[in-house]
């Protein structure tokens, strides 16, 4: 099946709230851990300043699937965030229904009010408005939201160093030459992870393959202009993307 734009871009919008997680080697490993926590972290639905409603009626929409590496990436990075045990963080999600989502909507409210995470957790669980729930633990929605917001660029960030890191070791390339590139065009991120099969078997420059793709070229006009097989990109691909959170550098440097 021939090698288009559109599969580089397949799944993206299953991101309920957890991406899968696959085993990664060296800098990439630490990038898919911050990239879980960062959309996990950004996608967790949270409360408008001026809420309405209550309760955690929700089920864990999205968390349906969270067990294995992709629990063990959030529980220790919402342990760290905190500065608690791991053990905590597990035992506080299985104590409430829907308590994972509990637990990323909550960690913000903990870390702004210096409370325990089991009793911010166990108040929204008891049927209270995150309004409420501010309100009870003494802190401002616009405070958490601006916690929360600061928690996501940072695990941003570090997916973005560690996803550069990844690149330029897979293309032997200095890193701020992967860094440069992607953000040289709109949608750069995803442009790289398309380029880079063909820069590596070509021995192109990654920048001038990014250049041709940004243009409107397809995968399959990249491969013939840098002469390269479609078996063989497909065969590079299949090792490169395998298991690795394909989505994960372009979510490291967003469109626009």
């Amino acid at each position: 099946m021939p090698i288009s734009k559109n599969i580089f871009r397949r799944g993206r919008g299953a991101m309920a709230g957890v991406l899968a997680i696959g085993c990664l080697v060296g800098a990439g490993a630490a990038g898919e851990a911050w990239r879980v926590t960062a959309e996990t972290v950004g996608n967790a639905e949270q409360p408008a300043i001026a809420e309405s409603g209550s309760g955690w009626t929700k089920p864990d929409k999205g968390f349906r699937h969270f067990h294995g590496a992709k629990r063990a990436v959030l529980v220790e990075q919402v342990a760290a965030y905190l500065g608690v045990s791991k053990e905590e963080i597990e035992k506080v999600a299985q104590s409430h229904p829907g308590g994972w989502r509990l637990v990323v909507q909550a960690a913000p409210y903990a870390k702004v009010s210096g409370k325990k995470l089991a009793d911010v957790v166990a108040y929204k669980a008891s049927g209270a408005t995150w309004a409420q729930t501010a309100q009870h633990f003494g802190v401002k929605l616009e405070d958490v939201q601006n916690a929360r917001k600061q928690w996501m660029e940072e695990q941003r960030q570090k997916a973005k160093d560690a996803w550069v890191t990844r690149l330029a070791n897979y293309l032997g390339v200095p890193k701020a030459e992967v860094e440069q590139v992607a953000q040289s065009q709109e949608g750069g991120g995803r442009l790289v992870m398309m380029a880079a099969p063909i820069a590596k078997l070509s021995g192109k420059r990654l920048a001038d393959v990014v250049a041709y793709l940004a243009n409107g070229a397809t995968i399959e006009e990249a491969a013939e202009h840098f002469g390269v097989k479609m078996d063989a990109l497909q065969n590079e691909r299949k090792q490169w993307m395998k298991g690795k959170g394909r989505h994960g550098f372009a979510y490291a440097f967003p469109r626009g």
